[in-house]
């Protein structure tokens, strides 16, 4: 079902793992991800193919998007914020000159 993965590293460490998979299998994943990981913790809305499963250190979303064959995303949230934090700050210092 799984046709490649990639990863998003930062300092030696995994912030993003994309997993990708065809649209022709269809809703497979989405039971594979119900069967593991329990029942979604929030939709983007009702329209959008896009569930996602977030936990304190971890975030699962998958979806389902028209003419990407996309798949799931793992992200570490701690390392994402960080990282997120620490482009922000970059940006306030190169606007300060």
């Amino acid at each position: 079902m799984i046709q490649s993965i990639g990863l998003r590293t930062y300092k030696n460490k995994i912030v993003n793992a994309y997993l990708f998979f065809y649209q022709s299998d269809g809703y497979k994943p989405l039971n594979v991800f119900l069967t593991r990981y329990g029942q979604f913790t929030d939709r983007v809305n009702d329209y959008a193919d896009v569930y996602n499963r977030k936990t304190d250190k971890l975030t699962l979303s998958l979806k389902y998007q028209i003419n990407v064959d996309m798949g799931a995303i793992f992200t570490n949230t701690t390392l994402a914020s960080a990282i997120n934090e620490r482009n922000k700050s970059k940006i306030i210092i190169t606007n300060n000159f």
